[in-house]
């Protein structure tokens, strides 16, 4: 008689554990997302189009719209996006002066002054170019 005791308290524990995580989870908020926000799929979508056999015409620069886009609104849900102007670079081959020259335009076309936020994947290039690029920043 004492184990189905137990049981039916642990039982009512565990109910009221359940119960308590629901209630918890449905305080937290949930990010609001607007049928114009640019979802993932719509990202791995012009990705697909643009890389496949035969992609439809200007897919290169609808693709890199999009991703834009979607990052820009992915970081404008935090904090970090008030503090710093964002800028990324993907570079495939090796830094170059050219991309120090690219990344000084680009630093340029912001409209506030605040402090810079450079992300940048690379996989090394001219150390000039490094300096350039890390003097820029500055």
């Amino acid at each position: 008689m004492g184990k189905s005791i137990k049981k039916v308290k642990m039982v009512d524990e565990l109910k009221i554990n359940n119960e308590e995580i629901k209630k918890t989870n449905e305080e937290i908020p949930k990010p609001v997302e607007s049928k114009s926000e640019i979802q993932f799929r719509d990202v791995f979508q012009a990705m697909q189009q643009s890389f496949s056999e035969t992609p439809p015409p200007n897919s290169d620069k609808i693709r890199d719209d999009i991703i834009k886009n979607y990052l820009k609104q992915r970081i404008q849900k935090y904090p970090v996006a008030a503090e710093y102007n964002i800028m990324f670079l993907f570079d495939e081959g090796t830094m170059v002066k050219k991309d120090a020259d690219n990344i000084y335009s680009a630093a340029t076309k912001f409209l506030e002054k605040k402090s810079m936020l450079l992300v940048l994947y690379s996989s090394g290039g001219v150390i000039g170019s490094a300096y350039l690029i890390g003097k820029l920043c500055r």
